[in-house]
């Protein structure tokens, strides 16, 4: 679980196949943005990545927004925020663009592949 987490975007969680994009803090201070992918008929295929911010880099990225550290979840939610997007493809795109927003600005993130929610 993160602290401050806030949503971002996410897909009709009524269809099979759900997509959901979040940002908090871990309790060591580091940043995550992640995209969850959830199939309800193929359990095994559910997946998280997550980009981890350091510390360091999360008050570079907070200073570049013209943010207090703690406010960054809220900032980008309200930067990226999307009503309910048609599909997990969707989500994975407006995920995406937050990656090579953070690349644009030389935040350096490290990704996280894991298998399974």
């Amino acid at each position: 679980m993160l602290l401050l987490e806030g949503g971002i975007a996410s897909s009709d969680d009524e269809l099979e196949v759900y997509g959901y994009c979040g940002a908090g803090f871990q309790e060591n201070k580091d940043l995550v943005i992640y995209y969850q992918y959830t199939c309800s008929f193929d359990p095994s295929s559910d997946y998280t990545v997550a980009a981890i911010i350091g510390k360091d880099e999360a008050i570079a990225f907070a200073r570049e927004l013209g943010v207090h550290l703690t406010d960054i979840p809220s900032e980008i939610n309200r930067r990226y925020d999307c009503p309910v997007l048609q599909g997990p493809g969707e989500v994975e795109k407006v995920f995406q663009d937050i990656l090579d927003s953070l690349l644009d600005i030389h935040i350096r993130y490290r990704l996280v592949r894991k298998r399974g929610n």
